[in-house]
């Protein structure tokens, strides 16, 4: 059992360390922790001045892997977040960043593209209309989801 203050900021700097959290994560191990509130705002304001806990860091991490690996667009990937307690202006300002990618242009394209060759024996009004949910399901913005399918339908890509 975790006696000391101590002993916690030790054991939440190692795991910090090892991969990124966000300050919303690290309340919630404390809570299982059963610290105390004051303590845990303790501990988390020594991670964030020590460096190990970012918000901002956890933002560019995880936008990062749902888009690259999950194929996620923005909208999905703000509500995940938003639901961590990251503030807007943290998304927007990280999103800015991460929106000059070209490659996250390309795996938006990549993912569009897969759905709808997938769909190729349905009539094309169809194609279109499962497509696009499966764009916006996957949090893509309705008005580049439609421009990737308008290139796609005339085969452009």
């Amino acid at each position: 059992m975790i006696k000391s203050v101590e002993e916690i900021l030790a054991r939440m700097t190692r795991q910090c360390s090892l991969r990124e959290y966000c300050q919303w994560d690290i309340r919630q191990k404390l809570r299982k922790l059963d610290l105390p509130e004051d303590k845990a705002e303790e501990v988390i304001s020594i991670l964030i001045r020590d460096g190990y806990l970012s918000d901002e860091r956890y933002t560019r991490a995880y936008m990062s892997d749902k888009s690259t690996l999950s194929g996620w667009g923005k909208e999905k990937i703000f509500f995940h977040l938003r639901g961590k307690y990251i503030s807007y202006e943290v998304l927007e300002r990280v999103w800015e960043e991460f929106e000059q990618d070209s490659r996250r242009l390309d795996k938006m394209r990549s993912v569009i593209a897969n759905k709808w060759n997938s769909l190729s024996k349905e009539e094309p009004q169809k194609r279109v209309e499962k497509t696009l949910r499966f764009a916006i399901g996957r949090g893509f913005c309705y008005n580049q989801s439609m421009a990737v399918i308008k290139d796609l339908k005339t085969g452009n890509m």
